[in-house]
């Protein structure tokens, strides 16, 4: 004799298996779109990270070169890097504020320290206005002023130094 109830518990258990498999779906699917948000926003800050120092860096690639005048190396008037890289200040801040969110302090600490020695090369000790006074003007030099003045150990040239500074932010925050 047949047992009425079995295709009653059979209909009951693939229901509750339906139930059960699409639920633990839905969380797997929930995190993995909460973890792909997060990624996205990553991806977007460092994107606007990246984008807050593309004008100082077309603006330093193209800056007017030095020219030797009798008494060392002069710029036009036309390409005061320092003035410049100022005045893009808070807009590098906001961009690593924001980025900050995304990233583990040993990360924050590795761009923000490389963010320093790019605003003051000259490693000064000095309050921030002196600091942006005479840190900032390396940014400005010829290499041979450079190497005899700053006493750096290779030849660069204060754009190349500029842009080097700018790459090992970049780098830091890879």
């Amino acid at each position: 004799m047949c047992n009425q109830s079995e295709p009653i518990n059979t209909y009951i258990i693939a229901i509750a298996s339906a139930i059960i498999g699409g639920g633990i779906g839905a969380y797997f699917t929930f995190l993995s779109s909460k973890r792909m948000l997060y990624e996205t926003r990553r991806f977007n800050a460092l994107d606007r990270f990246i984008g807050a120092f593309i004008d100082e860096i077309v603006f330093i690639e193209n800056s007017v070169p030095l020219r030797k005048s009798g008494s060392g190396y002069i710029i036009k008037p036309n390409s005061n890097i320092s003035k410049i890289l100022l005045q893009s200040r808070p807009k590098h801040r906001r961009a690593i504020e924001n980025l900050r969110l995304y990233i583990d302090r040993k990360q924050y600490a590795k761009i923000h320290k490389a963010y320093e020695k790019y605003y003051n090369p000259l490693n000064i000790k000095e309050p921030q206005d002196i600091i942006n006074k005479l840190s900032f003007g390396i940014y400005n030099m010829h290499a041979e002023e450079i190497k005899k003045n700053i006493k750096i150990n290779r030849k660069i040239s204060g754009k190349e130094l500029a842009l080097e500074n700018i790459n090992a932010i970049f780098n830091a925050a890879k």
